[in-house]
């Protein structure tokens, strides 16, 4: 989360706080990724099926391979739709999950959430 609210007060953006229901579904999907990369998630349900706070807007990203927070940041605000997700005013909560399975071909496995609050 830190990295995050790097990249967003260089944009002059609100930083995100952390949310321990976000980081939950986050880490739920990233321990899904390994069956299946893709939002939707191995059950045929929508990604955000796993968030049970309410909101009224949000996010995931995802990514698989990178070793260290560091890196997966990186790589996310080298791609446009992550970053772009990153960098969304609307967003106030996160939560993010990393899954490390050695025996799997990236071995890394990272989930990001992000909601915004209900209008």
């Amino acid at each position: 989360m830190r990295l995050i609210n790097i990249e967003r007060a260089k944009a002059g953006l609100s930083p995100v706080a952390t949310n321990k229901s976000l980081r939950s579904s986050s880490r739920v999907r990233a321990q899904e990724l390994v069956k299946l990369f893709s939002h939707t998630r191995p059950n045929g349900k929508a990604w955000h099926s796993t968030i049970t706070i309410a909101y009224g807007s949000a996010a995931e990203n995802i990514a698989a391979g990178q070793r260290s927070p560091e890196r997966v940041v990186q790589a996310w605000m080298e791609s446009p739709g992550h970053r772009k997700n990153i960098m969304n005013p609307c967003y106030s909560q996160v939560g993010v999950g990393c899954y490390n399975d050695p025996c799997q071909p990236y071995r890394f496995y990272w989930g990001q959430h992000f909601t915004g609050p209900k209008n």
